[in-house]
C-alpha cells in the first residue's frame, strides 16, 4: 500500500512539476512579447515624436546590428523602420526603472557634415577613420532625441557624442589646446599624425587599410615613421604626443615600437649588432631550407627587442639592381617562439623597402630568393 502511494505521489509529482514548467515558459513568452510590444510602441512614439513623421513601415530587427537581449526586467530591442526610402534603425532599451530610446535616421547626414567640418577646420588632413554615437549608448551611429541634426548645428551634436576621429595630415604641427576648440577632446578621442610632404601622404592614404576593420591606426604608422614629422594621441585626459627616433647604422635605418603604451613611441635602447657566425644559416640549414635562403644582399645583423615590432627601412637605392618583388628579410628569433623563422616580404614606403618582425631575439639579413620558389614555412602550407 506504502508503495502504491508513493507511485502516485511521484507520477503526480511529475504531473505538477511539467504543469509548472509549461506555465513557466507561457509565462516567459507572454512577458517576452509584451516586452517587445512595449519597446515598438515606445520606439514608435519616439521617432514620431523627434522627427515628426510616422514610418511607414517599422518590425523587429533581425540582422544583428543591434542584438537584442533580455535578462529580466532588463532588455534591449531593436526594430528596422523606413521612411521615404531610408532604411533606418531604432532601439529600445531598458536598464531598472530607465528607459531610452535611440535611432540611427540621420547618421549619414551626421557623418557627411563631421567631414566637411573637420575638413574646413583641418587643412592639410585627410580622415581616416571616424566613428560617433550619443553619450549614453556605447554603439556607434546611434543618436538619442537630443541629438537631433537641423543641418547646421553640427557642432552642438558633436558636443553630445562620444566617439573617435583619426586624421593624416602633412607639413603640420598639432596643438591639443587648437584641437579641443574643434573637437571636445573630453568625449571625442583623437588621433592625428603628419607626414612630411603631401606625396607622402597621398602614397599612404592610397595605400592605407580599412580602419573599420584595423582599428589601430598606429600600427599602419609605424612602417612609414622616417616620413612622420608629428603625431597627438588623446583619451579623455591623456595625451600622447610625438616620440620617435629612427636609428641607422651603415646600411639601413630601424626603429622600435614596444607594445605596451599601445601608441606612436620608439625606445633607442636597442642596437642592430652584426654577427660574424651566421646562424640564420646554421637554422634554415637544421630544417633543409638553406636554399631558401637565396644569396645574401646585407650583412646579417642581432637584435633584441623584448616586446613590441621592429621595423627595418632599407633605402630602395641600394637595391635597384634587385627586383624588388624577390627580396626579402629572412629571419629567425631565438627567444622561444614556436613560429621562429621566416622571409619577410618587402613593403615599399617612400624611399624605402620596408619589413617587419615580430619581437624577441632575432637574427636577420636581407637576401635575394629571384629563381626561388616562394618561402612557406610548414604550419603555413
Amino acid at each position: 500500500m506504502k508503495e502504491k502511494t508513493r507511485m502516485i505521489l511521484s507520477v503526480a509529482g511529475i504531473f505538477i512539476t511539467g504543469l509548472s514548467v509549461l506555465g513557466l515558459k507561457y509565462y516567459d513568452r507572454h512577458k517576452h512579447d509584451k516586452d517587445i510590444a512595449f519597446a515598438s510602441d515606445a520606439a514608435e512614439r519616439y521617432i514620431s515624436e523627434k522627427y515628426g513623421f510616422e514610418a511607414e513601415s517599422f518590425g523587429q530587427n533581425g540582422d544583428g546590428l543591434y542584438p537584442a537581449y533580455f535578462d529580466g526586467d532588463e532588455y534591449m530591442v531593436s526594430f528596422k523602420a523606413v521612411y521615404k526610402s531610408r532604411d533606418f534603425h531604432v532601439v529600445f532599451e531598458k536598464q531598472g526603472d530607465e528607459t531610452a530610446c535611440y535611432d540611427d535616421y540621420q547618421w549619414e547626414d551626421i557623418y557627411s557634415a563631421a567631414e566637411k567640418y573637420a575638413g574646413e577646420n583641418f587643412p592639410n588632413g585627410r580622415i581616416m577613420d571616424m566613428r560617433f554615437g550619443c553619450s549614453d549608448t556605447c554603439y556607434y551611429y546611434l543618436m538619442d532625441k537630443d541629438s537631433f541634426f537641423d543641418g547646421e548645428n553640427i557642432t552642438d551634436v558633436l558636443k553630445k557624442c562620444h566617439g573617435q576621429l583619426k586624421m593624416a595630415f602633412y607639413d603640420t604641427k598639432f596643438s591639443h589646446s587648437e584641437i579641443e576648440k574643434i573637437i571636445p577632446t573630453d568625449r571625442i578621442a583623437v588621433e592625428f599624425a603628419s607626414f612630411d610632404t603631401k606625396e607622402c601622404l597621398d602614397e599612404y592614404y592610397k595605400n592605407r587599410k580599412d580602419y573599420y576593420v584595423y582599428s589601430d591606426f598606429y600600427l599602419e604608422l609605424e612602417k612609414y615613421a622616417p616620413y612622420i614629422t608629428d603625431y597627438i594621441k588623446t583619451e579623455k585626459d591623456n595625451i600622447s604626443g610625438y616620440d620617435i627616433t629612427i636609428l641607422e647604422n651603415d646600411e639601413f635605418q630601424y626603429a622600435y615600437f614596444p607594445v605596451e603604451p599601445r601608441k606612436l613611441v620608439t625606445r633607442v635602447d636597442i642596437t642592430a649588432e652584426p654577427v660574424e657566425k651566421s646562424r640564420l644559416t646554421e637554422v634554415f640549414t637544421r630544417y633543409g631550407e638553406e636554399r631558401s635562403l637565396g644569396r645574401p644582399i646585407s650583412g646579417e645583423y642581432y637584435f633584441d627587442s623584448m616586446y613590441g615590432d621592429v621595423w627595418v627601412y632599407y633605402p630602395m637605392e641600394k637595391l635597384k639592381e634587385y627586383d624588388i618583388n624577390n627580396v626579402g628579410l629572412a629571419w629567425f628569433s631565438s627567444g622561444g617562439m614556436s613560429n621562429n623563422r621566416d622571409i619577410e616580404k618587402a613593403q615599399i614606403c617612400g624611399d624605402y623597402a620596408v619589413f617587419n618582425m615580430p619581437f624577441g631575439e632575432n637574427y636577420f639579413m636581407l637576401v635575394d630568393t629571384s629563381g626561388l620558389e616562394e618561402y612557406v614555412l610548414d604550419y603555413d602550407k
